[in-house]
């Protein structure tokens, strides 16, 4: 909205100005000659020939303040497409990490039923102890892996919130 307000400041220079000062304009000390035609003329014309004159370089300001302008909104556009690709990465990660959490959750599961079955059938004696101790060590490299899938899920959640506005400066 400033750049545009400065394309109206550079567009006014076109126009002659009217100033009004304490002596309307001329010089004159004597109150007998304040509207004479020769202190009117001079005055007058000294006003026209100024956006006369500058009409090239009020040209050239205009221009840079309308290119100014369409700077400054082609930068505030890449910035709300930047904002609107974070937030939509934001919901895809934390939608993508949420539904491997979920995975992971069952296959833990599954593996916690090999290990109680392993654990039977060593303690039936149809299995060595070696087989209760890979059961184990499954499970165990599945709960890291679903612990690992928390804290990303977790993270993007933030990562969306910083995304959506946050609540925190950077």
């Amino acid at each position: 909205m400033a750049a545009n307000a400065q394309i109206g400041a550079a567009r006014a220079e076109y126009f002659p100005r009217i100033a009004l000062t304490g002596f309307f304009g001329v010089e004159s000390r004597d109150l007998t000659t304040l509207l004479t035609a020769p202190a009117r003329t001079w005055s007058a014309a000294a006003g026209a020939a100024a956006p006369i004159f500058n009409a090239g370089r009020t040209r050239a300001t205009v221009r840079l303040a309308e290119s100014v302008e369409r700077e400054l909104v082609i930068n505030y556009e890449r910035a709300i497409y930047r904002a609107l690709r974070d937030v939509s990465d934001a919901l895809a990660g934390y939608h993508k990490t949420g539904e491997q959490r979920a995975q992971q959750e069952q296959l833990v599961a599954a593996l916690r039923d090999a290990t109680r079955l392993s654990t039977d059938r060593y303690q039936g004696g149809l299995d060595s102890y070696l087989q209760v101790l890979d059961a184990q060590r499954n499970l165990f490299r599945s709960e890291l892996d679903l612990t690992t899938l928390q804290r990303q899920e977790l993270t993007s959640i933030v990562e969306l919130y910083r995304a959506l506005g946050g609540g925190w400066n950077q």
